[in-house]
């Protein structure tokens, strides 16, 4: 991935305490074709200054997300902007499929990459609320391949708070593991990097850990729980996992 310059918006002041939402293309091996049918939007439409934004502020911001695309820092972006719960701007730039030549457009499906740390965490949460783990639980209590020297000790906690001493990833190919649990259990025999809880690395492979443990403690798929207690609850209908106009496309 690459790196992003940070420009700074000193025109939009922190007294306006604007909402910005940008989904950002780096990649576009990733991005999805479907799109959700377009529901009533949860939040109006409105000009900007009518909410106390002046166009000009507005349309700086989209020339900065604009200009991203312009230097080829990233593919494609849908960005939006909301004050007093009005859309005071929604915008895309640049290509949904590059390659394929198709133009980014409103309510595109994103890939949401390392966001989904957050869903899977909620997850683990759920289970912690229910009693059905506990932060300080070790992560070999669930998962075989933990049960060693190097990983015995590490916890839940830990998990959550890359803090475990596990790789960034140990994947070397997107199919090299036919489960969740296989590749969890190879993270416990691989072991830590450092000795967990001694400080912070982020690492991909933790979470995963995590959502195979979601999957032994409730005996269904990580997808499928999180769906039913997660997103169905939430009313995020166009949120998937895999879905069946993109998940037999190699590419996404």
């Amino acid at each position: 991935m690459a790196d992003v310059k940070r420009i700074p918006l000193p025109v939009l002041g922190v007294s306006l305490m604007i909402i910005v939402i940008v989904a950002v293309y780096y990649v576009d091996e990733y991005n999805q074709t479907y799109r959700p049918t377009p529901e009533a939007p949860v939040f109006a439409y409105a000009s900007p200054e009518s909410q106390g934004i002046s166009n000009e502020t507005i349309s700086e911001l989209a020339d900065i997300v604009q200009g991203y695309f312009d230097e080829e820092l990233i593919v494609g972006a849908e960005f939006v902007v909301i004050k007093n719960r009005k859309i005071v701007l929604h915008e895309v730039v640049g290509w949904n499929d590059r390659e394929g030549e198709i133009l980014m457009e409103r309510n595109t499906l994103f890939n949401i990459r390392s966001m989904t740390k957050q869903i899977t965490g909620a997850a683990i949460q759920i289970l912690i609320d229910e009693g059905r783990l506990r932060l300080d639980s070790r992560v070999a209590e669930h998962l075989p391949g933990f049960d060693n020297d190097d990983s015995l000790n590490i916890t839940i906690e830990q998990l959550l708070t890359h803090r475990s001493g596990l790789p960034l990833s140990i994947l070397t190919a997107a199919d090299e593991y036919e489960t969740l649990y296989s590749m969890a259990n190879e993270t416990g025999i691989i072991g830590p990097e450092f000795e967990p809880g001694s400080k912070f690395w982020y690492s991909d492979a933790g979470t995963e850990v995590l959502g195979a443990i979601v999957e032994v403690e409730t005996g269904v798929p990580l997808d499928a729980f999180v769906t039913e207690h997660i997103l169905e609850p939430l009313r995020m209908n166009d949120s998937f996992y895999y879905h069946p106009a993109t998940q037999n496309d190699s590419r996404r």
